[in-house]
């Protein structure tokens, strides 16, 4: 029993923060297929230089607005599925399957933003050209170098 609740404690020091509290996104460095994509931020600030056609303007603006409504209603439930578990592991007793049930639904959720996430990078990467691509990817490096 000590082995599983140090066990949870240690997947919700990990799962916990970094999704549930604003403004505590883990450090873009730190994610290692950074690189393959790019936010719908950057290609928007950049959409001049990259010469976007309306077309690709507006399927930005779709996929972007689709996988942002996704990501805040998973985000609404993974606050209330990380509030049951905590629940659940404050009581004197802890029922060990409802426990790792709980812990179950956590990751699942953990599991669809992250997917959310990359189906969206996939989405906007495909939607430039080649061209496109290596530009903003020029832009980028330019932008890190030009950092303190």
């Amino acid at each position: 029993m000590k082995r599983l609740s140090i066990l949870m404690l240690l997947l919700l020091a990990g799962v916990g923060p970094s999704h549930s509290q604003p403004g505590n996104a883990p450090a873009r460095d730190a994610d290692p297929l950074r690189q393959f994509f790019f936010s719908p931020e950057l290609v928007t600030r950049h959409q001049e230089a990259l010469n976007l056609s309306e077309d690709q303007r507006e399927a930005l603006k779709k996929e972007a607005v689709a996988a942002q409504t996704r990501y805040v209603s998973l985000q609404w439930e993974l606050r209330e599925a990380v509030q049951a578990l905590r629940d659940v592991l404050a009581g004197d007793t802890v029922d060990e399957e409802e426990a790792v049930d709980r812990l179950h639904r956590v990751l699942d959720l953990e599991r669809e933003i992250k997917e959310t996430q990359l189906r969206l990078g996939v989405r906007i990467r495909n939607l430039l050209t080649p061209e496109q691509r290596r530009r903003l990817m020029q832009l980028r490096r330019e932008r890190r170098q030009d950092r303190p």
